[in-house]
């Protein structure tokens, strides 16, 4: 059972007539985009949606903050700025999304169609909830220094079509993630405190797309597979998630990824 107190700004329920998928967070409305899987089912995309207070000026280095509410709907089917980086690698495999900023901090959230909630009924604070989704955040590889949770490099088809809520995100990168200078101002890892906010954001937003905050599996790619095992390690990510999961490479098969997704559907679930 899930027992939240909404702001006053989340409890009226804008127009969405106009929007594919619309879902609720903790600090407002998102319209995003239905898209069909490779199994022909339906999955909604709510993308570029903040998942904490951007980082500009004197919050740069600095542990994220709560993001800021939004009045209106927001529309959520376009991703968000790349952390600052020199692309060396992913430029030459994905389509540039022809913007870069230090507002960075957004989370690309896909949801089975038939799993959002009406968004007309507001949630029940008294009856039984229904038994959420597992969900896999995924973090994105690239040394640290460059790379994104975007979509046409973490595409989530495969884990979506067979009920997998797939959530990436950006986290900063480089200096801006990994400078450590020893001191208030500059205290280091923020990359990796940014993964602890995203997680527990996660926590809280979960029952807003019908996720389960208790069935959350951490994987990544290179680097970001380095992530996973050090946020296995760390108390501040401690019951954050349940499932670790960290990969390196998967072949480009259609049978092997396939047979890849079944085995993480199958670890996700055990």
């Amino acid at each position: 059972m899930f027992i939240t107190n909404f702001p006053a700004h989340t409890l009226s329920v804008p127009d969405l007539s106009r929007c594919e998928a619309a879902a609720r967070t903790e600090t407002g409305w998102v319209c995003g985009a239905r898209r069909r899987a490779v199994s022909g089912s339906e999955y909604a995309s709510f993308l570029g949606v903040p998942y904490a207070k951007q980082p500009l000026g004197e919050l740069r280095f600095q542990e994220l903050l709560p993001a800021e509410p939004w009045d209106n709907i927001r529309e959520a089917k376009i991703e968000g700025p790349m952390c600052p980086q020199t692309d060396v690698f992913y430029g030459r495999i994905k389509a540039a999304n022809g913007s870069m900023s230090e507002a960075c901090i957004h989370a690309n959230i896909h949801v089975p169609i038939e799993a959002l909630p009406d968004p007309n009924k507001p949630p029940s604070c008294g009856a039984k909830a229904a038994p959420g989704l597992p969900i896999l955040v995924f973090i994105h590889g690239g040394g640290f220094a460059y790379g994104s949770g975007d979509t046409d490099l973490q595409g989530p088809e495969y884990l979506v079509s067979k009920g997998v809520i797939v959530i990436t995100f950006n986290y900063r990168l480089n200096v801006f993630g990994f400078l450590s200078l020893n001191s208030k101002q500059v205290p280091g890892n923020a990359g990796l405190r940014d993964a602890v906010t995203l997680l527990r954001w996660v926590q809280r937003n979960a029952h807003f797309f019908r996720g389960s905050p208790g069935f959350v599996t951490l994987a990544g790619q290179s680097a970001g597979a380095a992530m996973t095992h050090i946020l296995t390690l760390s108390t501040s990510a401690r019951s954050l998630f349940h499932r670790a999961d960290e990969l390196t490479r998967c072949d480009d098969d259609a049978e092997m990824k396939n047979k890849m997704t079944d085995i993480i559907v199958n670890f996700m679930t055990y």
